[in-house]
């Protein structure tokens, strides 16, 4: 999983552990990267507010792609295409 793309940005941690969970039982290897301070109020609070992107690798981005399409619609997303 050396070709990461951001797929998606998540509104918080909340919503993108949900996403990459999602992904992960899909098959999809996924990470998180914070944009902001997330990492240190994942750690003190549990969770952050702040907008969070998931990252996977090139070769699966159709595929998550179309589990966010199923997901959300297509119409709310702010997918990388």
């Amino acid at each position: 999983m050396c070709d990461l793309v951001s797929i998606y940005t998540a509104k918080n941690t909340i919503e993108a552990d949900y996403l990459v969970s999602i992904f992960l039982s899909n098959g999809i290897n996924a990470v998180k990267k914070g944009i902001n301070d997330t990492g240190f109020l994942e750690v003190y609070a549990g969770y952050s507010l702040y907008p969070v992107e998931i990252l996977v690798s090139r070769d699966d981005k159709d595929k998550a792609n179309m589990l966010l399409d199923e997901i959300f619609g297509k119409n709310d997303l702010e997918i990388c295409k």
